[in-house]
């Protein structure tokens, strides 16, 4: 996914205040090796989980804008009645396994005669097929014909291909990165004593 400006600044604050808050532990001379486990984990916990709430809005509005920019692109036009919606059904049934021969000469068919349905069942045929295996790019060269047909068109794939880059994982290192604090060494997976420390400030809890 692709994060917006205010997204990312919220989530380097987020990181930023976790580091902060986590000096501020372990200089705290108040508090014992078991006190500043307790409260390290406790810190990570609260950060982490606004983290992971921050990116399950990001990634459920990438979701919803994508599905919205699909319908613009292929799905029946607005206003449509029923005869159209029936149209729109019946072209995207016969292309449903169709070739990029025979996608290509329904698109050449619609954009002559100004099937409007036949020419999105036909560009929403192409952008689902086009990717790493669309060798040749005949699908890929397929869209871009459907895109060039209309300026409309042309925004609503366009729309279409920066939700579905917005939906997908995150391809940016640094934006990877963000999704998981690091741990302090104290409270770490694996580490003997954290774990023990851990046990007995809950004990501890539990007990006072």
């Amino acid at each position: 996914m692709a994060l917006t400006p205010d997204e990312r600044a919220q989530l380097e604050n987020l990181w930023r205040s976790h580091t902060q808050r986590v000096n501020e532990i372990r200089n705290d001379t108040n508090l014992t090796a078991q006190g500043k486990a307790a409260t390290l984990d406790d810190n990570y916990d609260r950060h982490q989980g606004a983290i992971d709430d921050a990116f399950a809005r990001s990634d459920q509005q990438a979701q919803a804008d994508g599905s919205r920019a699909y319908r613009q692109a292929f799905g029946v036009p607005a206003g449509a009645d029923g005869s159209m919606i029936m149209a729109h059904r019946d072209a995207r049934d016969r292309l449903a396994e169709a070739g990029p021969g025979e996608a290509g000469r329904a698109l050449n068919t619609a954009l002559t005669t100004g099937d409007e349905t036949l020419a999105r069942a036909a560009g929403e045929r192409a952008f689902n097929m086009a990717g790493p295996s669309d060798l040749g790019s005949h699908w890929g060269n397929l869209l871009t014909r459907f895109a060039a047909s209309t300026p409309e068109r042309q925004r609503a794939v366009g729309d279409l291909a920066a939700a579905r880059l917005a939906g997908s994982p995150a391809t940016d290192a640094g934006e990877r990165m963000m999704r998981q604090l690091r741990k302090p060494a104290e409270i770490a997976y694996g580490n003997p004593r954290a774990r023990a420390a851990a046990a007995r400030a809950a004990a501890t809890q539990a007990g006072g």
